[in-house]
């Protein structure tokens, strides 16, 4: 069985091995591992919430204007998913520089932005923007 060395993460040739053409051994994962599962199961999960969220987007008819932010979102989190998996697969087959860790850097990146900017607009957007759109639609049905 593997063990992490928490002295790898300081290290910048383990997050760069198999970049710009150095060699980068890549062990394999065990198909039988908790990890190997639980990486499958949750990028899937992504895979398909962003479709999901894709699909909301597209059958609510409201103008609300978290619709319009809900396919954002699902096209993220669907690109996330895949190219996740995509990785994972590529990381499998010893391609080097499809397979380095330093995607694992580039993809906590965009998922916390993509996570940062949703907390954000739920704490700061969302409340003002329900009752602007709320206002909108009773001066509609008034008139």
């Amino acid at each position: 069985m593997n063990t992490i060395n928490a002295d790898n993460f300081k290290s910048l040739d383990y997050w760069f091995a198999g970049a710009a053409g150095s060699y980068a051994d890549i062990p394999f994962i065990e198909k039988t591992s908790v990890f190997f599962y639980t990486y499958i199961n949750i990028f899937i999960v992504i895979f398909v919430t962003g479709l999901i969220l894709n699909l909301l987007s597209v059958v609510i008819s409201s103008h609300m204007p978290i619709v319009k932010k809900l396919s954002l979102w699902g096209t993220n989190l669907s690109w996330i998913g895949f190219l996740a998996m995509l990785w994972f697969s590529l990381r499998e087959t010893k391609v080097a520089f499809f397979g380095a860790r330093f995607w694992i850097l580039v993809g906590l990146i965009w998922v916390s932005v993509i996570i940062i900017n949703i907390l954000k607009y739920f704490i700061f957007n969302f409340e003002i923007e329900r009752k602007h759109y709320i206002n909108k639609t009773k001066l509609i049905v008034r008139h």
